[in-house]
């Protein structure tokens, strides 16, 4: 069975740099595929104060709005209302990067994400999704 993958999940160490090599390969991966992205910031527990969490944050920011994603735009999903405002923009979601902070550890922010998986629709249609299944698979 032949598949294609509906989303990508970039999850991030809070305490690593941004801009590290295996981050960087895993975003370049779904840009070149035209996969919806979404990133999840892990170990939010371990910062030590919001100004981290701030930095990071806004690293993120940086790298989805330059010429390496193609100029997307991201929004931090922080309550109910935020997966709302993405799901409307249905039509343009391979251009909006939604941003969790989580920790595995205490639990935060992962209801949310949770959540957000669950709303989420395939990116193909029935009848495009039915071809692939009939497909045989390639392997590399």
């Amino acid at each position: 069975m032949a598949t294609h993958a509906d989303y990508a999940i970039l999850v991030i160490n809070a305490l690593s740099p941004i801009d590290c090599g295996t981050n960087l390969l895993h975003l370049s991966l779904a840009i070149a595929l035209e996969v919806p992205i979404m990133v999840v910031i892990n170990k939010i527990d371990l910062c030590d104060n919001q100004i981290m969490i701030d930095h990071i944050l806004n690293n993120v920011r940086t790298l989805i709005a330059s010429k390496f994603c193609k100029n997307k735009t991201s929004i931090t999903i922080r309550n109910v209302d935020d997966i709302l405002a993405y799901n409307s923009n249905n039509n343009n979601v391979k251009n909006i990067v939604p941003i969790f902070l989580i920790s595995c550890v205490n639990g935060d922010g992962l209801e949310l994400l949770y959540d957000f998986l669950h709303s989420l629709e395939p990116s193909l249609d029935s009848i495009n999704r039915d071809r692939l299944i009939k497909q045989n698979c390639t392997f590399q």
